[in-house]
């Protein structure tokens, strides 16, 4: 019984680190600080040590793949070839997954307790785009 709440757990944790990878998606958008590089490694865990990337590979934005399970390493696809990079030495910009980006405020809002979805306050177009 112990085994199988273990599984459980596991996969519900496993759901939840999925959804919130897939709601933010990370692009590099520089080095920090004045680096020359960034360290890069062929594994997930920093061993493989592959030829550093210069600060100047990164003037274009990189999306990010995938984070290793210590959160030090990001996943990247730089000239066809994957590569883990040191996340301390990177300046990282999340984009959202919204359709609109207003601010919700309390002035005009349903009563509490109404349903709403997430974009509940924006006035959305025929085009799903969230003009008013």
């Amino acid at each position: 019984m112990r085994l199988m709440g273990r599984w459980v757990l596991g996969g519900w944790c496993l759901c939840l680190w999925a959804g919130l990878a897939h709601a933010q998606r990370e692009e590099i958008v520089g080095v920090k600080g004045e680096r020359p590089s960034v360290a890069a490694f062929a594994n997930a865990d920093g061993t493989g040590p592959l030829p550093a990337v210069p600060a100047a590979a990164f003037t274009q934005k990189l999306k990010v793949f995938e984070t290793s399970p210590d959160q030090r390493f990001v996943r990247v696809k730089l000239d066809g070839q994957d590569l883990w990079l040191d996340r301390r030495a990177l300046r990282l910009n999340a984009e959202v997954n919204a359709a609109c980006l207003e601010v919700a405020s309390s002035f005009n809002a349903p009563p509490a307790g109404a349903a709403r979805g997430a974009n509940g306050n924006c006035a959305h177009s025929s085009s799903g785009v969230g003009k008013k």
